[in-house]
This record gives C-alpha cells, structure tokens and sequence, in this order.
C-alpha cells in the first residue's frame, strides 16, 4: 500500500461549470484564478511524488485530508457552510474537490506542449474521498492538506454505509429483500 502526503498552502479556489463561451467549439475556462490555482496543486503533488519515489497512481485511490478556508471577519456558523465570494475560498465542497481531483491527474493531449504531470493516472481512479472543508487556524493555514491512498478492495468494503436511523435501516432493509429476490429469481 502506497501514501502520499500533499500540502499546498493558499486560498482554495472551486472548479465550477464553465460559461457558455467557447473557441473552436470547446467551453473555455474564463477564470485564471482556478487555472492558477491548480497549477499549485499539480506543482506540489508532483514534488511530494518524486520526492517519494513513487509513480503517479494507477490503481484505486483513497484521498483523505481537510481543506482550510480563510475565516470571514463574521460568520453564521462555526463551519464554513454557506457561500461566499471564491476569492475568499467560498463555495460547495464538490466544486473544490473536482478542482482538486483534476489537477491531480495526468492531463495527456494529442498536442505535447499541453501534456501536464500528475500524481493519479485519471481522477476516475479516485474511489473514496473523506475530505473535511474548515476555517484556517494557527496550526493549518489556508490550502489542502491530503493523503493518497492506494486503496485495495478489504480497504473501501470497510467503508460500507450503514444507516443512522430506524427509518433508514428499514428502507435498506427492504431494498436488500427485493435486490436478493432479484438475484434468487435470475438462478432458475
């Protein structure tokens, strides 16, 4: 099993959906900042990675870690739950994690000057993500802070969901009655 520690220390930026503008047909991305800001992360992971001597990850992974957040002057919650400017590091946790997740794959283009490096082989090999969004502190300052895990089967069957209420362990169990009636009917 392979690790790989990965610090990288800014204003996390979210990867959202592109405007509608286009050149030769292609949406294009019309905010440097996320440009800028994976660049970071490419740089970094692929440090870490050759400073491990490992190669980029082509296999199931597991990524772990929080990202930190600068902490607005106010605030609604304790956490940062709400929307903010992205400058600021606002914005819904899937959106920085796509970011993330595509500036840790190797980008391979038929055009050689666009080949980037990478850590993962393709961000599909990303199986579990457990990724905390928090407000910076004294001991973590604003950035990311993962660990890539080359996940093995018994690793992510340990991970398997269980409900947390009567009515949801009901609802499973149900689900789990007809899925075995199904399989039951298809061996005959």
């Amino acid at each position: 099993m392979a690790f790989l520690d990965v610090i990288v220390l800014g204003t996390p930026i979210t990867k959202g959906s592109y405007a509608p503008y286009t050149r030769n047909g292609k949406a294009i991305n019309v905010d440097a900042r996320e440009s800028v800001w994976e660049a970071q992360i490419r740089e970094e992971a692929v440090l870490a990675l050759q400073a491990s001597g490992l190669e980029p990850f082509d296999e199931p992974v597991s990524i772990v870690g929080q990202i930190r957040v600068p902490k607005p002057a106010t605030g609604l919650h304790s956490l940062p739950a709400y929307q903010t400017a992205k400058d600021k590091g606002g914005g819904d946790l899937d959106k920085l994690l796509r970011a993330i997740g595509d500036a840790l794959q190797v980008s391979k283009s038929r055009y050689a000057a666009k080949n980037k490096p990478g850590v993962i082989t393709n961000d599909s090999r990303i199986v579990h993500w457990n990724i905390m969004k928090a407000y910076e502190d004294s001991n973590y300052p604003a950035g990311i802070y993962l660990t890539i895990i080359s996940a093995s089967v018994s690793m992510v069957s340990t991970y398997q969901w269980t409900p947390f209420t009567r009515i949801g362990r009901k609802r499973l169990e149900q689900i789990q009655r007809l899925h075995d009636r199904i399989n039951n009917s298809r061996n005959f």
